[in-house]
């Protein structure tokens, strides 16, 4: 599990729904993914997919937790 930033670039999140896989979400610089997951503990339960091209930047699990007493 890993935080993902975002930095450039536009990416969709896809989930399945009753109609299939539908964008639920366009995201753009400055947004985060998977922050859910890494605090909780719990599973992404969507597909981010590159719009465009994209750059972005990983904190993984262990990161986050190791520095989180820091902040």
């Amino acid at each position: 599990r890993e935080i993902i930033f975002i930095s450039q670039g536009k990416v969709e999140i896809e989930a399945q729904t009753d109609n299939g896989v539908e964008v639920v979400a366009v995201l753009k610089q400055g947004d985060i993914i998977g922050a859910k997951s890494v605090i909780e503990g719990s599973e992404f339960d969507y597909s981010a997919i590159a719009a465009k091209t994209v750059r972005v930047l990983k904190l993984p699990k262990s990161y986050f937790d190791d520095n989180m007493g820091k902040f």
